[in-house]
């Protein structure tokens, strides 16, 4: 429906003027389409005829989702105002022409305004009565298209904020993956392992051929980046929008990302198939302390390690600890110490191992690699603060638990370097491991006891 005055109907609006034909013919030879209202087909404010022209659909169908979305989420109704705030009106020729996608040319405004004039012949009947609501509604257009474009301004600002910080996060976030992965720490997240000196490539050797190592790093950057570039081409969108086959992007951009978590998932089933099976190596030794009347228990505090460690916990305490030594990576693991009462009357050491394989025999070789040292010297045995791996085994979970075995009636002295070995020791004063430290104890029928109590 058109309403207007009918000295209207004849053509008389103002349209854009142009120098000549070729000017006007180079500006519009191809037709451009824009969301405009649709106030030849409308209820209300012509949204869903100018949606229904633009996406080539019956309006029809558009109102029936405004009318869903209003009765199931309530949604609808606000959508719709804030469209009829934001959308201009097709007014002029040109911009009906826009709006259905039509080339501007002599031919097609000669349609235009043929079927305005019988539309408008057709309901000039219906609209002698209501200039004076005519006059009101072009007042409350203006109104609404004023701030519609305030509210149009508003969302552009705020859009620009959002792609700005999309792609400043984007890019901090890439910037620091590819430094943690190359060197361990970036300017970005400094430290990344807690340790500079080693990177990500250098770690994943310690469980994993090379090679693996490499492909399982470049999948990981893949599944991980992935997701930050998104994050970046939505920013750079935001900012200047323009036209992209957004779906054939995101369709390969989700292949390329599936492909990669593939892969990862295959070499993650390989790998955790290496620790299928667990063995153990077991080695007992009598030490000729019989004429010791005190036995002293230190650890070792070695510095031979050109760099702090570096430790990977898998439990409640650090399980993996990574040094260099000779420029090489030195995988090592911190042993667990526990004194029991022997059967006989010697003093004995047992040093028992364990590690994963494939199967037992490999898991059995894994443990029997574990190097570890100790030394006896008088009255003191002086332990190794961790135990090591050749560089060319792979951590496979090795394990080492060294058991000392004292007879009935021996002394022994807990040095407090001992504190970070002491597991679970049973004694008969209840005291936790870490606190038997810096004490003597002697081996009883119970278990061990202080030799000398606190006195009140």
């Amino acid at each position: 429906m058109v309403l207007g005055e009918p000295e209207e109907i004849d053509g008389s609006e103002e349209e854009p003027e142009y120098e000549s034909a070729r000017e006007f013919e180079g500006r519009y030879r191809e037709g451009r389409r824009n969301i405009y209202r649709d106030s030849d087909n409308r209820y209300l404010g012509g949204v869903c005829g100018g949606l229904g022209e633009y996406f080539r659909i019956d309006p029809l169908i558009i109102r029936i989702i405004f009318a869903v979305f209003t009765l199931a989420y309530g949604v609808g109704f606000l959508v719709y105002l804030l469209l009829w705030v934001v959308l201009p009106e097709a007014r002029t020729r040109t911009e009906k022409l826009e709006m259905r996608g039509e080339s501007i040319n002599v031919s097609n405004i000669e349609k235009s305004i043929r079927k305005e004039y019988e539309q408008v012949k057709t309901n000039f009947g219906q609209m002698k009565n209501s200039k004076s609501f005519q006059g009101d509604r072009n007042i409350l257009g203006r109104f609404m298209r004023g701030i519609g474009k305030v509210i149009l301004v508003f969302f552009k600002v705020i859009g620009a904020i959002i792609g700005i910080s999309f792609v400043l996060a984007g890019v901090a976030i890439l910037v620091a993956i590819i430094g943690s992965l190359l060197a361990g720490h970036t300017w970005v997240i400094n430290d990344f392992w807690e340790n500079p000196g080693f990177s990500v490539p250098e770690i994943l050797s310690v469980f994993m051929d090379e090679t693996v190592a490499l492909i399982a790093l470049v999948a990981l950057f893949i599944v991980v980046a992935i997701p930050v570039l998104g994050l970046i081409y939505a920013g750079v969108k935001l900012l200047f929008p323009f036209r992209a086959n957004d779906k054939a992007i995101g369709l390969s951009s989700l292949g390329i990302w599936v492909g990669a978590l593939v892969v990862l998932l295959i070499f993650g089933a390989s790998e955790g198939m290496k620790y299928n099976t667990s063995a153990r190596s077991s080695m007992t030794k009598e030490l000729q302390m019989d004429s010791v009347k005190q036995i002293y228990l230190r650890t070792a505090l070695s510095d031979k390690y050109e760099n702090d460690y570096l430790e990977i916990g898998f439990g409640y305490h650090q399980d993996i600890l990574v040094a260099e030594k000779n420029k090489d990576l030195v995988i090592m693991g911190r042993p667990d110490v526990d004194i029991i009462k022997s059967f006989g009357t010697k003093v004995e050491i047992s040093l028992k191992k364990r590690a994963r394989g494939v199967n037992n025999d490999v898991a059995r070789k894994q443990a029997d690699e574990i190097i570890y040292s100790y030394h006896v010297k008088d009255s003191v045995i002086m332990l190794d603060a961790y135990f090591e791996l050749p560089p060319h085994i792979k951590w496979r979970d090795q394990e080492l638990d060294i058991v000392l075995s004292l007879p009935v009636g021996t002394r022994i002295f807990l040095d407090e370097t001992m504190q970070d070995l002491l597991q679970g020791i049973d004694n008969t004063e209840g005291y936790w491991s870490d606190d038997m430290v810096d004490k003597s104890w002697i081996m009883t029928e119970e278990g061990l006891s202080l030799f000398i109590k606190e006195t009140e």
